[in-house]
């Protein structure tokens, strides 16, 4: 419609990654926005916005997964020790 501007998340690779750290991490149901804005700092506008490249299965989950996994499987590891 003209005249009316959409709202736009930007979502970075920082912001994937973090969400992957809490998703592997496996401390929380990842659909309690709440839990995984506490954890992430991920506002539910980019939560929303990330599980949308989740699902289309957009390559650039992969490669940031690719490019970074052992840090985030080492902090994944590291904030599932702290709330033991």
């Amino acid at each position: 419609m003209a005249g009316q501007i959409e709202n736009m998340v930007e979502i970075t690779d920082e912001d994937i990654k973090k969400f992957e750290i809490v998703r592997r991490s496996g401390i929380t149901n990842m659909f309690n926005v709440s839990v995984v804005e506490a954890l992430s700092g991920l506002s539910p506008e980019k939560q929303k916005e990330i599980w949308k490249i989740y699902e289309s299965n957009d390559e650039r989950v992969k490669k940031v997964i690719e490019k970074y996994d052992e840090e985030i499987e080492r902090e994944a590891e590291k904030l599932r020790k702290a709330l033991e």
